[in-house]
């Protein structure tokens, strides 16, 4: 039942925590020169990476985030029915879909992009993973601290 009461806390910082990407100022700032097509072609644009990499953590965070609620109703509805088979299955799933976006993170963190945004995918990745084990000993009440922590500071790095 611990692991149910994580799960909720986990859903809800997932819910409130996450948002777009970048600002109104890059989207309304003149485009640059276009580089020269072999310039191009060897070196990716660090801006334009960034900006792709942001809005690609955000929407794997988005998709999690948005089937929470519905996925944890189930859960806890199995677990209070006493139907422990299905409770264990439904939470392996929720689980998954956090490690799949800690996956993401990390893989994202992996790509050419600023190094501060980089470093922060890497440290909300590691943050996702050790809240998502099921051995972690963080309070039910302290993780969606930590949750809402972790998505904030991926806001502010792609800002």
């Amino acid at each position: 039942m611990r692991r149910l009461v994580a799960a909720t806390a986990i859903a809800a910082a997932l819910t409130l925590g996450i948002t777009g990407c970048g600002t109104d100022e890059e989207k309304s700032a003149p485009p640059a020169a276009a580089p020269t097509t072999a310039a191009a072609a060897s070196t990716p644009d660090p801006k334009a990476a960034t900006t792709a990499a942001c809005k690609e953590a955000v929407s794997a965070g988005e998709t999690v985030a948005a089937s929470m609620e519905a996925e944890f109703k189930a859960m806890l509805d199995a677990a209070m029915s006493g139907d422990e088979a299905k409770a264990t299955e439904l939470e392996k799933a929720f689980r998954a879909k956090l490690k799949a976006w800690s996956d993401k993170l990390t893989t994202l963190a992996g790509q050419e992009a600023d190094p501060a945004v980089k470093a922060t995918f890497t440290e909300a990745a590691a943050a996702i993973t050790a809240l998502n084990s099921p051995d972690d000993k963080t309070p039910s009440n302290q993780v969606t601290k930590k949750l809402a922590e972790v998505a904030q500071k991926v806001k502010t790095a792609c800002a």
